[in-house]
């Protein structure tokens, strides 16, 4: 079996990481049936490209100038023809539509695999390449039943593949005691949030929600991890609040969400959220607004507390229960904890995923 992934880039994100994770996976699995694979992708060097060759997975380049790039047809029509794939597994509805639009060896299967969180179909475009995607490819993954859904997917060629979290990820992490000092953290309960500070994250719900549990619980630290546009801007508003810490962009989210006694993640609509499949691996109850994949992730009332989005004070309510009746905390933590063992590890969802590709295949 000959595979081909196709990514926008590999820069520094949750896609992205889920993406090379699951590539190099498939690649030590060990599993009989795929005999090579490769990775294109549309940008120049970045953040995973390191990982990927690491495993001695072939990056190529089909480097594009502007969005809708002719030339990038004729560079895959060349990759399809040196790689003769079995099966194309595009990651995002720009590649797909690359694909579907690119001659290629008659027996090749495409895979959308673009539908990523669970936002409705949003403009005229959109929704005309889904509908195109729908009609073109042979299978269409998406990682949440929510997001095919959202995305009005034809249930009869789709599936769902839950992202997956690598355990091996959290074996080896810096001690707590080092990084409060490289933090500035003196003693005290840590709450906190990991998420790219962008419009379609809900942070103005964390850091009043912070104000509010700090009238109570002074010594509760927040602490703020990401990075993106609006990132200054929250910083301008609350970086001289006490009880707010600002991490900016970290490629080490383990060593800080093992600080944490709550992880929160004000969102909506996502599919499966990766830092919140993150928090539970690391044995730590959680706190999320509703919507999305979310329910398909978290158990309510066992792993976590899913909660109405854009609420400061219910979000302050959980907080407070969870850092006040630390026995519940540790139950909900490690149930969340094996809940990702169970249905959400990598392993599992190489092993679902290979599945996959072997029933395309055959047909």
């Amino acid at each position: 079996m000959k595979i081909l992934f196709l990514i926008d880039s590999l820069q520094c994100g949750g896609k992205e990481r889920q993406f090379v994770e699951l590539v190099c996976g498939l690649k030590n699995s060990g599993e009989s049936g795929i005999n090579h694979l490769a990775v294109i992708t549309m940008a120049a060097a970045s953040h995973f490209d390191g990982t990927l060759e690491a495993a001695g997975i072939r990056i190529i380049r089909g480097i594009r100038r502007y969005q809708f790039d002719p030339l990038i047809l004729f560079k895959l029509r060349n990759i399809f023809k040196e790689f003769k794939p079995d099966i194309i597994h595009n990651f995002s509805l720009m590649t797909t539509i690359y694909t579907i639009f690119t001659p290629k060896p008659k027996k090749t299967n495409i895979v959308d695999g673009s539908i990523r969180n669970a936002f409705p179909t949003k403009g005229i475009k959109e929704r005309i390449f889904r509908k195109i995607s729908a009609h073109l490819s042979d299978l269409i993954i998406a990682n949440s039943h929510a997001g095919l859904d959202a995305k009005h997917a034809p249930l009869k060629k789709s599936i769902v593949l839950y992202n997956g979290f690598d355990l091996k990820r959290i074996g080896n992490l810096r001690s707590a005691e080092e990084m409060r000092e490289e933090l500035g953290i003196g003693p005290g309960s840590i709450v906190g949030m990991v998420a790219g500070f962008s419009k379609k994250k809900d942070w103005d719900t964390f850091f009043k929600s912070a104000k509010l549990v700090r009238q109570k619980r002074p010594d509760v630290i927040f602490l703020a991890v990401g990075d993106g546009p609006t990132l200054q801007n929250y910083k301008n508003a609350f970086q001289r609040t006490p009880g707010i810490v600002f991490t900016g962009r970290r490629t080490d989210v383990e060593n800080l969400i093992q600080l944490f006694d709550v992880g929160v993640l004000c969102s909506n609509r996502e599919g499966i959220p990766n830092s919140v499949m993150e928090y539970m691996a690391l044995g730590k109850p959680v706190v999320v607004t509703d919507g999305g994949g979310i329910r398909e992730l978290i158990v309510d009332g066992q792993t976590g507390y899913i909660i109405p989005a854009s609420d400061p004070n219910d979000l302050a309510v959980r907080i407070l229960e969870l850092l006040d009746a630390p026995k519940t905390a540790l139950d909900m933590g490690m149930k969340g904890r094996m809940r990702i063992t169970e249905n959400f590890s990598m392993e599992k969802i190489i092993h679902d995923l290979f599945e996959i590709y072997s029933q395309i295949k055959v047909k």
